[in-house]
């Protein structure tokens, strides 16, 4: 039987985003918004997701446009 995985209460992007951060430390004056890794995925609403992370059509996967951009940070082309 397998281990249950320990629930930290986190959504996945939420625990990508940690990890993210942890690795590669934040960039304070810039927002994932501004970032050009930020995608926004439109249907009936808009979903934004990390394209440097494993995402899907899962709410779990949603990210936030106003988090501390990660050290992985390219400003993105207007």
């Amino acid at each position: 039987m397998k281990e249950p995985k320990p629930n930290d209460g986190l959504r996945f992007a939420e625990r990508a985003y940690k990890t993210l951060t942890n690795t590669y430390g934040t960039v304070p004056d810039k927002r994932c918004k501004q970032c050009k890794h930020f995608i926004a995925k439109r249907f009936a609403t808009t979903y934004f997701k990390c394209d440097l992370t494993n995402h899907n059509h899962s709410i779990q996967t949603d990210w936030r446009a106003n988090w501390t951009a990660c050290g992985r940070f390219e400003q993105a082309i207007k």
